[in-house]
């Protein structure tokens, strides 16, 4: 019909990791609060930080994918305590549950006793991790991320513990046992689609309505490009620009 497309390379994501599953299938986890969550961090195969884990998660997506293509060290690596387990949900493990044996046994999770056995069970540099973990928690002491500023705005602090005194995106990460998980940038949906106008109605190539025809969600080209404001973001564009056809559909079905 001629219909005219825009943001056709993008996509909405988030880091996910991979998991056994039922049988011999593999299953994509979705990791949200776990990023935010104090006692954790993610750093990279050196063992290093490389960007705020608080971001939202289509935002820390990209950062994983422009880290990569920047030719850094990949995979990414969500790495944890046993307080941090305890007290939060992580990767649908309840606090003080247990990771599926499978998970383990397959090493898609890792978890060791001390520090430098973990990052030798990963192939980080022992020396790198133990740094990196270091620094973290001095920062987590004072209450502030001095290298990129995690938890310093209220999206950052959306899924974190108010009850940390000082920042609740931040905390040591100091108790055996450590545990360490393979993150990938992981595929959400469409961004791009359709072009639409205000009463979301399918522009073609040269601008002009087509008749009859509207595109709402997903279906049609972000109104926000490739930036996501946070959790539902999609939804609100969807619902507005859905009310938004309706209401021209109805002015249409009213007229004489």
């Amino acid at each position: 019909m001629g219909a005219a497309t825009d943001l056709m390379d993008c996509v909405w994501g988030m880091p996910s990791i991979v998991v056994p599953g039922p049988g011999s299938a593999a299953m994509a986890l979705l990791t949200i609060g776990e990023r935010c969550q104090p006692g954790s961090i993610i750093a990279d195969q050196s063992g290093v930080r490389y960007a705020n884990e608080a971001l939202n998660y289509h935002e820390f997506r990209q950062q994983m994918l422009q880290y990569n293509a920047a030719g850094k060290v990949a995979p990414s690596w969500l790495i944890f305590d046993q307080r941090a387990k305890s007290r939060y949900l992580f990767l649908n493990s309840p606090p003080r549950g247990s990771f599926p044996r499978t998970w383990i046994e397959s090493d898609a999770v890792f978890k060791a006793g001390y520090v430098e056995k973990l990052a030798q069970a990963i192939g980080a540099p022992v020396e790198n991790l133990s740094a990196t973990l270091e620094r973290f928690n001095q920062m987590a002491v004072s209450g502030r991320d001095r290298d990129f500023a995690r938890g310093a705005t209220f999206n950052d602090r959306c899924y974190a513990d108010p009850c940390q005194p000082s920042n609740p995106t931040l905390g040591l990460i100091d108790k055996a046992l450590f545990y360490a998980v393979r993150l990938h940038p992981g595929d959400l949906g469409t961004c791009g689609g359709l072009l639409i106008d205000e009463h979301s109605r399918v522009l073609d190539a040269d601008g002009q309505v087509i008749s009859g025809l509207y595109g709402a969600g997903n279906t049609s080209a972000s109104v926000m490009g490739g930036v996501y404001a946070g959790g539902g973001a999609t939804l609100g564009a969807a619902m507005v620009a859905a009310y938004s056809a309706g209401k021209h559909i109805g002015r249409l079905d009213s007229a004489p």
